[in-house]
C-alpha cells in the first residue's frame, strides 16, 4: 500500500518539485560516479565494441529479481528495443534508467519513475507488473549503442550507494553498397549483350564472425556463371559477382544480402545485340547480287535491337565509306533503323563488296556483280 501511495502521490506533484527531484537524482549520479565504475565499451564505430563482464557487481543484496549481474544485448538497427529492469517489489526505491555515453562524462538521465524525462521522442518507459521498468526504444540507430544502467536509489538515504543493473546495447547495422568495375556505386546499369558484367558488394560496420556475403537474382540464388571473391579485414567485408558474355535473359534486379541483416540491390540490363540485315528492292534478303550496266542498284541495311537513338548506319565499299547516294531513316522506338543506298547506272567499277554497319557494332555485306 505504501508503495501504490507513494506512486499516486508523484502523479501529484508539482512541476516545480518534479525538476527539484531529478537535480536531487543527477547531484547523486555524478557523486556516485566514484562508487560505482562503468564497465562501459567504446560504441564509437572506429572500435569493435566489447560485451560486459556478467561478473556481479554489487556484493551487497540485489535490488533485481534476476541479480544485478550485467546483461548483453542485441539489437538490429531500425527495429524496436526493450531493457527490462525488474526490481523486488518489496522495495521502497526510487528508479531511473541512464545511458553513459563514451564520449561524455556526465551520464543522461533517460526515466524516472515511470516517467520518461528524455528529449529523444523514441525513448520512453514501459511499466509491466509486477515492477518491470521497461525502457523502450522505438527505432534502434547505431548511436544508441553504449551501457545503459537501472539504478535503484533509496529516497529515506540519498547518500547511500545505488544499486546498478547494467545493460550493454549492442546495435548491428551494417552498411552495404554495390559498386561497378570503376569502383563507383551503382543502382542501375546498362550493358550490352557478350559483355562480362562486373560488380562488387561492400559490407562495413560489421560485429559478428559468420556474416557472409550472397547475391541473388529476382529473390533466387544466384549459382552457375558467377564467381565469387570474398575478402574479410577489419569490420569489413567483399564479395565480386562476375556474369561472362552476359545476355538479355540475365537482365533483372541483383541483390548482396549480409546474412538478413542488411542488403543493397542493382537492377542490370543486358541489351540485345543488334542484328543487321540487307534486303533488295523487293524486301528479299540478300547475301550476293547480280546487276546489268546501266542498272539502278538498291538495297536496304535493316538493324534490329537497336536501344538508343545513337546508334547509326553507314555504307562502305571495299572499306571505303560511302557518302553519296545513301538515305536514312530510323525507328528507335521500336527498336529499328534501317537506311537505304541508291546507285544509279552503274557500271562494271560498282562491282565489289559493298557493307553497312551500325557504329562498331555489328555488320552485314553482299557482294555486287556488275556484268555488261
Amino acid at each position: 500500500m505504501r508503495r501504490y501511495d507513494r506512486w499516486h502521490g508523484l502523479g501529484l506533484m508539482t512541476s516545480c518539485e518534479i525538476v527539484a527531484s531529478l537535480w536531487l537524482i543527477m547531484i547523486c549520479l555524478v557523486a556516485a560516479e566514484d562508487v560505482t565504475t562503468p564497465l562501459y565499451a567504446d560504441s564509437s564505430e572506429e572500435t569493435s565494441p566489447v560485451f560486459l563482464s556478467t561478473e556481479p557487481i554489487l556484493s551487497s543484496d540485489s535490488a533485481f529479481k534476476n541479480g544485478d549481474q550485467p546483461v548483453n544485448t542485441m539489437y538490429l538497427a531500425g527495429t524496436p528495443g526493450i531493457l527490462h529492469c525488474e526490481i523486488d517489489m518489496e522495495l521502497e526505491d526510487n528508479v531511473a534508467w541512464v545511458y553513459k555515453s563514451p564520449k561524455s562524462a556526465y551520464p543522461s538521465i533517460l526515466t524516472f519513475g515511470k516517467f520518461s524525462v528524455s528529449n529523444d521522442r523514441r525513448i520512453s518507459l514501459s511499466f509491466r507488473d509486477p515492477w518491470n521498468f521497461r525502457l523502450m526504444i522505438a527505432y534502434i540507430k547505431r548511436r544508441d549503442q553504449g551501457l545503459y544502467e537501472c539504478q535503484v536509489s533509496t529516497t529515506e538515504a540519498p547518500s547511500t550507494p545505488k544499486k546498478v543493473k547494467q545493460v550493454f546495447l549492442k546495435v548491428i547495422d551494417p552498411e552495404v553498397i554495390i559498386k561497378d568495375k570503376n569502383s563507383k556505386m551503382v543502382t542501375e546499369c546498362e550493358y550490352k549483350a557478350g559483355s562480362n558484367v562486373q560488380f562488387t558488394c561492400v559490407a562495413s560496420h560489421l560485429d559478428l564472425s559468420d556474416e557472409n556475403i550472397t547475391w541473388w537474382r529476382e529473390g533466387l540464388l544466384v549459382e552457375g556463371g558467377v564467381s565469387y571473391k570474398s575478402e574479410r579485414w577489419s569490420r569489413s567485408i567483399e564479395s565480386t559477382l562476375v556474369l561472362h558474355h552476359a545476355q538479355h535473359l540475365d537482365s533483372g534486379n541483383y541483390t548482396c544480402s549480409v546474412n538478413n541483416l542488411a542488403s543493397a540491390s542493382v537492377f542490370v540490363n543486358i541489351l540485345n545485340a543488334p542484328e543487321v540485315i540487307i534486303k533488295d528492292q523487293r524486301n528479299r534478303v540478300v547475301t550476293e547480287r547480280y546487276y546489268k550496266v546501266g542498272s539502278a542498284v538498291e538495297l536496304t541495311c535493316l538493324a534490329s535491337h537497336v536501344e538508343t537513338p545513337r546508334e547509326n548506319i553507314t555504307w562502305w565499299r571495299e572499306e571505303v565509306p560511302i557518302l553519296e547516294g545513301v538515305s536514312y531513316s530510323s525507328n528507335v522506338e521500336h527498336g529499328s533503323i534501317k537506311s537505304t543506298l541508291m546507285l544509279h547506272n552503274v557500271q562494271r567499277d560498282h562491282s565489289g563488296n559493298y557493307t553497312c554497319r551500325l557504329n562498331n557494332l555489328t555488320s552485314a555485306s553482299v557482294p555486287v556483280h556488275v556484268l555488261s
